[in-house]
């Protein structure tokens, strides 16, 4: 808030942080905003689970427009491989979701650090729910 009070701002924009709305906003008081914005939709690789989102500012003053989006696939739905790279992106999708269960289950089964494959196994089809040959 001082700096942008110093600096005569409403409004400090900052990027570079992937955000599961695309964007955040963060009151600073006496009517200024910190906002958090990432254009990048599904990251990293079409394979995340969040929005992009761009801001529009209009008039000086004004609080800014937010628009997310989910951008398309760059592969065709028919071909087997698209297939595929749709279940990885579900797949890492699912584990994002449940990704604290997730540690914590890893946490206190590890041993010096380490969890067996069988361990990890039993981990994954109990948070994620699914039962896969993994």
């Amino acid at each position: 808030r001082a700096f942008l009070k110093k600096h005569n701002l409403k409004y400090l924009v900052r990027s570079h942080e992937c955000v599961e709305d695309g964007w955040t906003k963060m009151d600073a008081g006496d009517d200024t905003a910190v906002y958090t914005v990432f254009s990048a939709s599904k990251y990293p690789n079409q394979m995340g689970t969040n929005l992009g989102a761009v801001l529009v500012f209009g008039e000086k003053g004004e609080e800014p427009e937010t628009f997310s989006y989910f951008s398309t696939p760059l592969c065709d739905p028919d071909v087997d491989n698209c297939i595929a790279s749709s279940n990885r992106r579900t797949l890492v999708e699912l584990i994002c979701r449940h990704k604290y269960p997730l540690q914590t289950a890893f946490e206190e089964c590890a041993d010096h650090g380490f969890v067996t494959i069988d361990q990890w196994v039993a981990i994954m089809q109990t948070e994620l729910g699914l039962d896969l040959d993994w």
